[in-house]
């Protein structure tokens, strides 16, 4: 977070320091329609500078999803199912600076983040038995249930990036696209089980303390499984209008 503030500083006090061009920017505003990986959004854009611009903007989708759990006892179609929507949601601005007054910029700034991912996962084996946890324990569907799973990160992220475009270069219609990570954090993921260990033959009567202990073992794979996600990748384009 820390690096982040000194990058969005850094930007801001570079741009001051930097020669004004011919097409002064400052007071100018712009509006945009973008579509990207965060999701759909608009912004606004509005000039400090002519070489600094300052960026408020809002995005959100849904994006549905499917995977199946880890094979950890070498025997294939035993794993769970998993599916559900990855839901997107963030607010916040940027601050970017164009080092030479033309079309491409660096980019920093920080946003409230509500990117998370709902889902649920149910035993479709042949066998009647699926394998959950680390040790690859086998359980069968009513004593599984329906796994529901939940994954929520940071809900303040700093932005970093790159992009091309100067929406407030000219007056009317413009392109215009971005290229950056929104540093989100580690993933917070919670699964709870709807299953019944005790209506299910044999009775077990360890099974609700192995089937929580599974819980906890599976958590942990899906929270490895998405670190990649800790630096979410931020691809958008956008259409620009200068008033």
């Amino acid at each position: 977070m820390q690096k982040i503030a000194f990058i969005t500083a850094a930007i801001i006090g570079a741009a001051s320091f930097t020669p004004a061009v011919a097409d002064d920017a400052t007071g100018k505003s712009a509006i945009s329609a973008e579509i990207s990986t965060t999701g759909v959004g608009v912004d606004y854009i509005y000039g400090i500078s002519p070489n600094l611009h300052l960026r408020a903007s809002v995005n959100g989708g849904q994006l549905s999803y499917d995977f199946e759990g880890d094979d950890n006892n070498g025997q294939e179609g035993d794993e769970l199912q998993y599916e559900g929507d990855l839901n997107l949601f963030s607010i916040g601005g940027t601050a970017d600076w164009y080092p030479t007054g033309g079309w491409f910029r660096l980019s920093a700034g920080l946003f409230f983040s509500d990117n998370n991912a709902s889902g649920s996962a149910t035993c479709e084996s042949a066998s009647g038995s699926c394998e959950f946890g680390d040790d690859g324990e086998e359980f069968n569907r009513q004593q599984l249930g329906t796994v529901e799973a939940d994954v929520e990160f940071n809900p303040i992220a700093p932005y970093v990036g790159v992009g091309f475009g100067n929406p407030l270069k000219k007056q009317g219609w413009g392109f215009s696209g971005d290229i950056g990570l929104l540093i989100q954090g580690s993933a917070d993921v919670e699964l709870r089980s709807q299953g019944d260990c005790s209506a299910v033959p044999p009775f077990n009567i360890d099974c609700t303390a192995e089937r929580d202990a599974a819980l906890e073992e599976e958590e942990r794979e899906i929270e490895e499984d998405v670190k990649a996600l800790q630096a979410y990748p931020v691809i958008n384009l956008a259409l620009t209008y200068r008033f």
